[in-house]
């Protein structure tokens, strides 16, 4: 049973990961102050993300392209805010990763964080050379950790198969209609947060993008799994904030602890990816930018955006699937 269960949990990638968070996020403090865990943070976990994206090779010129591409889109939604603007470039990016899906794992991934890091721009009140800096530590420190502990052969088509493929800007003119419809639900799960004026208005695209791809499967028991484990996180977070004076320690050392199990989460069922994933990003936002804050109802406000993007997947997947059979 004892081996059953470590042949369940990665254990080396789970060292590997958690060592170059801790790493990542203590220099990032050090360094800079609170708000840069924030951006360190991220900055690892993505890429990682990526560099994981391929399971038998990869290419770290490719995800440092890439995570410099998810990095300027923070200030793209800075720039544009929830303007009509913002709305245009959220509808074509959507299209784009909607025709582009499944040509290249490392960008299909690379391109929900574009989704996901925007979305959060336009919160921003302000941005400072921290977040540049964050993601330079957190990007740069992961890739040379796995350069030296957990290299892959090396992809040197990444670049003339990934974004700079012909191929990949191909599609058949059936899939057209279809990306247009993916783009509508993905702007509704903006439009109806921004409209309600809840706190958090980017975890609704983040659930939608996450939950629904242009092939997935069993779209219903997904977003019922990844509210479940959005539930659990946010729950576990407000009884570790309940505790006090001491709650941020608490706080930090289950961050480093998910950080552990999350590359073992990541190739598991919905709701412990979505538990792992939101646990992770909320434990540093709150750490970060809402420790001192009073009130403290955005987190019932996670719920409420979780279950909102998933219902749109769901209604969305419905649609399309519909679509494909006319078609």
């Amino acid at each position: 049973m004892n081996k059953a269960i470590l042949n369940y949990f990665d254990i080396k990638d789970g060292l590997i990961f958690m060592c170059s968070v801790a790493f990542t996020t203590l220099a990032g403090y050090w360094l800079f102050g609170v708000n840069a865990l924030m951006w360190t943070s991220f900055s690892s976990m993505f890429t990682y993300s990526l560099y994981d994206a391929r399971p038998d090779r990869s290419n770290h010129l490719y995800v440092f392209f890439l995570m410099m591409i998810i990095m300027i889109n923070n200030y793209i939604g800075y720039w544009l805010q929830l303007s009509w603007l913002f709305y245009v470039y959220l509808f074509g990016v959507a299209c784009f990763f909607h025709i582009t899906y499944g040509k290249d794992p490392v960008l299909d991934r690379a391109v929900r964080y574009i989704i996901m890091l925007s979305t959060i721009g336009t919160t921003l009140t302000s941005v400072s050379y921290e977040l540049p800096v964050g993601y330079l530590i957190g990007t740069l420190t992961v890739l040379g950790i796995l350069f030296v502990l957990h290299l892959k052969n090396y992809d040197f088509t990444a670049f003339r198969n990934g974004l700079f493929s012909k191929e990949l800007y191909k599609s058949e003119k059936h899939a057209i209609p279809r990306a247009f419809i993916y783009s509508i639900g993905m702007l509704l799960s903006l439009l109806i947060p921004d409209f309600l004026q809840l706190g958090r208005i980017y975890w609704a695209p983040l659930t939608f993008v996450m939950v629904l791809n242009p092939k997935a499967e069993h779209v219903f028991k997904n977003t019922i799994s990844r509210f479940a484990g959005s539930f659990l996180s946010v729950i576990l977070l407000m009884i570790m904030l309940a505790t006090g004076y001491n709650a941020s320690v608490i706080i930090l050392a289950s961050f480093f602890v998910i950080s552990f199990f999350l590359p073992t989460f990541l190739d598991k069922t919905p709701i412990l990816r979505s538990f792992g994933v939101t646990f992770f990003v909320l434990a540093m936002t709150e750490i970060a930018l809402y420790w001192n804050d009073p009130v403290y109802s955005p987190l019932f406000e996670r719920l409420y955006e979780t279950l909102i993007g998933g219902l749109l997947a769901i209604i969305t997947s419905i649609v399309l699937k519909n679509i494909r059979a006319i078609q």
